[in-house]
C-alpha cells in the first residue's frame, strides 16, 4: 500500500520511511496511524505483537512484545534517519 490520501498529515520522512519498510515486507502487516501521528506498521501472531512506529521525529521504533506465557524475549529499540532497513524488515519477519 502506497496510497497517502487517508495519511495527509504524514512528515516528508515519515512517508519515505513506510515506503522503504513497505516495499521490503514479504508477509502480513497492518497500518495505522495513531493520535499521536505516529505511522504505526504492525502485526499480531501467537507469538505476540511486533511494531513498527515511524515517528514525526524523523526516528523509527521497533518493538517485539512476546505473547503470554511465551518464552521469547521482548525487544525495543529506537533507530534513526539513517537505519538499515533491511534489518529492521528482517526484525519485523521474524520476530513476530
Amino acid at each position: 500500500m502506497n496510497n497517502f490520501k487517508d495519511f495527509k498529515n504524514l512528515t516528508p520522512f515519515q512517508k519515505a520511511a513506510f515506503i522503504a519498510i513497505s516495499e521490503r515486507i514479504k508477509g502480513t502487516k497492518t497500518v495505522s496511524i495513531n493520535a499521536d501521528n505516529e505511522l504505526l506498521i504492525w502485526k499480531n501472531t501467537e507469538r505476540g505483537l511486533t511494531n513498527i512506529i515511524i515517528h514525526e521525529e524523523n526516528d523509527i521504533a521497533f518493538s517485539f512484545i512476546s505473547a503470554k506465557g511465551s518464552e521469547e524475549k521482548d525487544i525495543f529499540y529506537f533507530t534513526d534517519k539513517d537505519t538499515d532497513f533491511d534489518k529492521l524488515v528482517e526484525d519485523f519477519e521474524t520476530k513476530g
